[in-house]
């Protein structure tokens, strides 16, 4: 699963379909203008801003079942331009998972299903 902001996310879903060898990687594509903007049976993409909290928990639900998959936390940018309130609930809140406590010391988000 890969997070980032909706038009980030937009420009990756792009290069995506019009690469062969990613495209090729991918069955049954679904893509969509909401939140969810590509999903596939083994990649997903969400458009969303981690610092809103209670909308990518919301947004991470209605693609996955959250109390079900293993996540696990990818050393990235995103949360270095978050607040640090901001971040540490994003920390606080992937920690709460039931496997949350395997968590990188930087943060982004990627999960997949058990």
């Amino acid at each position: 699963m890969d997070v980032d902001y909706k038009d980030l996310m937009l420009k990756k879903r792009t290069i995506v379909q019009a690469t062969d060898e990613l495209n090729s990687l991918l069955t049954n594509v679904r893509v969509s203008d909401g939140d969810i903007l590509m999903q596939s049976d083994e990649y997903i993409q969400l458009g969303c801003d981690l610092k809103d909290l209670p909308s990518f928990i919301r947004i991470l639900a209605s693609a996955v079942d959250i109390e079900n998959c293993f996540v696990m936390f990818t050393a990235e940018v995103s949360i270095t331009y978050m607040t640090a309130e901001g971040a540490d609930a994003l920390i606080h809140w992937a920690a709460s998972l039931p496997e949350g406590k395997h968590l990188s010391k930087n943060c982004s988000t990627v999960l997949t299903k058990p």
